[in-house]
């Protein structure tokens, strides 16, 4: 997917820092896997595939760090643990519950992949919306959602004017967020709503598909027995987040 990938930025993401510097020692990061770290860069190295962007977690802040390659443009290594936390005292302070939906109506990016990882590890529920959906679609789709918060591109704020009576541009809302430190879990339960997404509605009115906290999690193991994958395996994901 990498390869054929036409995308600007590509995201590799990580459940621990990339960066050997960001946990020095210790080996449950990249630390412990020198060997197959290698082996990914060299992939990207070998087949010249551009704006690779890395995002990975395990770390109660968040930092970037710039990791340097003898064969290739540097690599920089986004931790946001601390900003998807941010956003779960966000939505807890706002009073969202189990099932409260925040849509989300924008291109791939890291504030858009903390947006949707943050609401789900505070237990309330996202809605990604595609972004080449049409307006009109979107007067049918925001109002049956019924969300308590929408978060757009801020160029699309012209798209959804008329649809919801009001959008906060994605990249303000992330920037404006406040120093927290504490976790801030709501208790959904499996049958709660984790994910509600569309279809593009390019060929046909947009759908909505809704997955439950408990469907996700039985989505993934199957995935994960059906192609063998053991606790110590790592996965690459390049789908789009939308």
């Amino acid at each position: 997917a990498l390869k054929r990938s036409t995308a600007t930025f590509k995201v590799i993401v990580s459940g621990t820092p990339w960066a050997y510097d960001a946990k020095p020692g210790v080996r449950d990061t990249w630390n412990g896997f020198h060997a197959e770290r290698t082996e990914i860069f060299d992939f990207l190295a070998n087949h010249h595939i551009n704006g690779v962007v890395l995002l990975s977690g395990d770390r109660h802040r968040t930092d970037i760090r710039k990791i340097a390659r003898p064969n290739g443009y540097a690599l920089y290594d986004w931790e946001n643990c601390r900003l998807t936390n941010q956003i779960a005292q966000y939505l807890k302070a706002k009073g969202f519950g189990p099932n409260d939906r925040l849509a989300m109506l924008s291109n791939n990016s890291i504030e858009h992949l903390s947006t949707y990882i943050g609401t789900m590890r505070y237990g309330a529920t996202i809605c990604t919306i595609h972004v080449e959906t049409n307006a009109r679609h979107l007067a049918e789709i925001v109002p049956a959602l019924a969300p308590r918060l929408v978060l757009c591109d801020a160029a699309l704020g012209d798209t959804l004017r008329g649809a919801v009576a009001e959008c906060r541009p994605l990249d303000r809302f992330v920037v404006e967020l406040t120093e927290t430190v504490s976790d801030a879990p709501v208790g959904a339960g499996p049958a709660d709503d984790g994910v509600i997404t569309f279809t593009s509605g390019t060929t046909a009115r947009p759908k909505g598909v809704v997955l439950a906290y408990r469907e996700m999690l039985s989505n993934g193991a199957a995935v994960a027995d059906a192609f063998g994958f053991a606790p110590d395996d790592r996965l690459y994901d390049t789908r789009s987040h939308s």
